[in-house]
């Protein structure tokens, strides 16, 4: 995956029959997975590094974390129908692809409107009509497009709403918190002036319910805005971009309906509200200069601003009742910024060998006001958060990290139906603001942050230093001299990162013993229960291996085509201590027969999943049986007419998703006034759904 993986079009067809999360789309590439999380809020890993390691950017725009279970990653801004391209790069990606990211880039383009033809006269009208139903869970939506379009200028609208119910697995069981409804407009704007192109976009998304069987809490508000603007100029010498983009939300957790949470004291269901406000800013330029036939020098310079409050507004005025009577300050005015340049050459020596070498520099800057918990607002008065709050307010919370980084390729073509590439990089990836700044040990505090799905608490350290992936990439390919019979690809993967954030027990409390577990010996040495841990540096190792192929069985004029697909991937992740790296997906493939005829398209498709047993100890992660999906989709088109029908789990198997994390829903035991969830309950996947989509294009 050096170069990247690429999909538009006709590769993104169909990639909203089954979901509607956008990082599902990520499962086409080969060595690429999604965290388990909400309905539309996977979090996509590459190569077994996942979250915000992988950096995320829609038509230009990047967002922070804005949550302390990133709840609202940037994949969910955006409604997998509304998606023009993807461009998936590995961590051995090149310094223009962006900076501030250990794993990965991925680049989302929307599905901009096409100018009219030249010549024609009046304005073009076009756009889609799209509804949707999914058995399992029971989910119904409706996508839209209008278009209207001039030689050189162009508007369009593009709109997505889906509605789903709680799913159930294949013996039947509800999984609970698994509903979610969302709304997404996006207006955009292009005009063309001879070799220049402007694009201005406007997005707005109302998310009023999002549930998470994998988390305490489930997302109850997610309201955003964005504006995004592009000028781009091509000319003999180069081209040149600038950008910009403004993306403002606000964001709410609770409890849902049928979340297993505690009850308050007059036994009624709890409610815990938890918000956040968050604005994030930046802008690029970009500059592709052509030094002769042979040599492309690449320079560019960016600056991202984020701003972000999380704060959980009290249960009860009454200063005796719990969390009461203040406001829970996680996050005070918190500030993350970023300036970034480079340089890239790009040369080709001769036909079928080029080469490319880059460096890059990052500086970021974070800072956070003072703190403190529910009790009051002074934490010297508050025995189950003051003491944190004392500490953390008393020290120098600013921290700089400052990123010099660089990547090299070189692309070889030894004969014809053959293409390889081999590629090093070091990437740095400065801490997110609550690995920094999360920072109370209190036992329920602790439980809401964490974006791993793994049940555990988690508290930050501000001193934890930017993670460093020394990566190294080779991809070979061999095909048919005509690249339509078969293919066949191989890419071995390996990364060392030195400063890997991941965690450990935690140690040490400032509060009463009471009131935490860190420190405690069960928690230090338990094996079977949900655990609390700090954020921590380890040097960190990840070797993979990654196959992709097609094969032409047979074309005839009567049967039409029948091709074969493969992919296949292998990781293993450990740390320099020796514990396995969390959330590594266990070997896996994908089989698929395809058969076109007309226009017809159809797919049987069989995917293979290893058991999962390789798992972190720190975090008693739970381990999975493998099992084997068996999947079906057809489609027709006619004129302006498409008709996509699927089975997805087509034997209706139970199975445990290795990479969805922990139940905290379904399963739970009463403790005195708390009703707590029981460890080693895996996210079991979906049972047989399916699934109807039908297209009208005008």
């Amino acid at each position: 995956m050096p170069g990247g993986t690429r999909l538009s079009g006709a590769a993104l067809q169909g990639g909203s029959l089954a979901s509607n999360d956008t990082a599902s789309l990520m499962q086409r590439v080969t060595g690429a997975a999604v965290w388990g999380a909400g309905g539309v809020s996977g979090l996509p890993a590459i190569n077994g590094m996942g979250a915000d390691r992988v950096q995320v950017a829609v038509g230009g725009m990047l967002t922070g974390p804005a949550c302390p279970n990133q709840m609202n990653p940037t994949l969910s801004y955006i409604a997998p129908e509304m998606v023009g391209s993807l461009h998936a790069h590995s961590a051995a990606a090149p310094v223009s692809a962006g900076g501030d990211f250990s794993g990965g880039r991925i680049s989302v383009e929307p599905a901009l409107p096409a100018f009219a033809a030249p010549g024609q006269t009046g304005p073009q009208i076009s756009g889609t009509l799209s509804t949707f139903l999914r058995s399992n869970p029971g989910s119904t939506g409706l996508d839209a497009s209008l278009s209207v379009a001039g030689t050189d200028r162009a508007l369009s609208y593009r709109g997505s709403f889906v509605r789903a119910g709680n799913y159930r697995a294949g013996d039947g069981t509800e999984i609970l918190s698994s509903e979610f409804e969302s709304l997404n407009h996006a207006l955009d704007y292009v005009r063309r002036d001879g070799n220049a192109v402007l694009r201005l976009s406007g997005g707005l998304q109302n998310m009023p319910y999002q549930g998470f069987p994998t988390q305490p809490m489930d997302m109850t508000k997610n309201r955003s805005a964005h504006l995004t603007g592009r000028y781009d100029v091509t000319a003999d010498w180069g081209r040149l971009e600038i950008g910009g983009f403004v993306h403002h939300l606000r964001h709410g957790m609770n409890l849902l309906d049928d979340k297993l949470n505690w009850p308050s004291f007059d036994g009624s269901q709890a409610i815990m509200p938890m918000d956040t406000r968050a604005t994030d800013m930046g802008a690029t330029l970009k500059l592709d200069l052509a030094r002769g036939k042979d040599d492309t020098l690449r320079l560019g310079a960016e600056a991202y601003r984020t701003r972000l409050d999380d704060w959980w507004n009290p249960v009860d005025p009454d200063p005796g009742a719990m969390m009461s009577p203040e406001a829970f300050i996680m996050l005070n005015d918190a500030r993350r910024d970023r300036i970034g340049a480079f340089a890239e050459w790009e040369r080709r020596w001769r036909p079928g060998l080029t080469s490319i070498l880059g460096l890059r520099y990052d500086h970021v800057r974070m800072n956070t006001g003072p703190v403190h918990g529910y009790g009051a607002t002074d934490p010297a008065q508050d025995p189950q958060y003051g003491g944190d709050a004392l500490v953390f307010n008393a020290m120098e919370r600013g921290r700089s990290d400052t990123a010099l980084d660089g990547s090299a390729a070189l692309r070889w073509e030894p004969a014809p139906g053959q293409s390889h590439e081999l590629a090093f990089a070091r990437k740095t990836r400065a801490p997110n603001l609550y690995e920094r700044y999360a920072w109370s040990t209190n036992i329920m505090a602790m439980q809401m942050t964490g974006w791993f799905g793994d049940g555990n608490g988690y508290v930050g350290d501000p001193d934890l230093r930017p993670e460093v992936n020394h990566s190294v990439d080779l991809t070979l390919r061999w095909r048919d001299a005509e690249r339509d019979r078969w293919e066949f690809t191989l890419n071995p993967t390996y990364s060392f990162v030195r400063d890997y954030i991941d965690a450990d027990r935690c140690t040490g409390s400032a509060i009463p013993a009471v009131y935490t577990r860190c420190g405690h010996p069960d928690n230090a040495t338990g094996t079977r229960d949900f655990v609390f841990l700090r954020f921590a540096n380890h040097d960190a190792h990840i070797a993979g291996l990654n196959m992709s192929g097609r094969l032409r069985l047979a074309e005839t004029a009567r049967f039409g085509r029948f091709d074969l697909r493969m992919q296949a991937a292998a990781l293993r992740g450990w740390r320099g201590d020796g514990v396995d790296l969390y959330n590594i997906m266990p070997p896996n493939a994908k089989l698929t027969l395809e058969h076109r005829l007309g226009g017809w398209n159809s797919a049987l498709e069989l995917q293979l999943v290893s058991g999962k047993h390789l798992t972190s100890d720190v975090r008693n992660e739970v381990a999975t049986p493998g099992y084997g999906l068996v999947n079906l989709r057809s489609s027709y088109e006619r004129g302006g007419l498409r008709l996509d029908l699927g089975i997805e789990n087509l034997l209706n198997r139970r199975y445990a998703l290795p990479l969805g994390g922990a139940n905290l829903t379904n399963d739970a035991v009463v403790v005195g006034q708390m009703v707590s969830p029981v460890h080693g309950q895996p996210i079991l996947g979906a049972g047989r759904s399916v699934n109807l989509r039908l297209t009208l294009k005008f």
